[in-house]
């Protein structure tokens, strides 16, 4: 995965973005993975996050295919794309 980490260090850079991460989509639509980052303690662990898909705001983002922003209390704003 490490080919993941040089893109989201990339897109952080290129964008100002604080954290980005990357989701991977289960064939049958019901879970989402994302992989650990390098120097993360899941990472050191060797451990991708799971989420269920079904009702979460990534499932409303994969099958609207648009853009969900939310904004955060110190000013930031959280996006998801697909």
């Amino acid at each position: 995965m490490e080919s993941v980490d040089v893109v989201a260090r990339n897109l952080e850079k290129r964008f100002g973005a604080g954290d980005v991460s990357f989701l991977f989509v289960d064939v049958i639509g019901q879970e989402a993975v994302r992989p650990p980052r390098a120097g993360t303690a899941a990472e050191s662990l060797g451990e991708a996050q799971r989420i269920g898909l079904p009702g979460s705001r990534y499932d409303k983002v994969l099958r609207s295919q648009r853009l969900l922003e939310e904004g955060e209390a110190h000013g930031g704003c959280r996006s998801w794309r697909r």
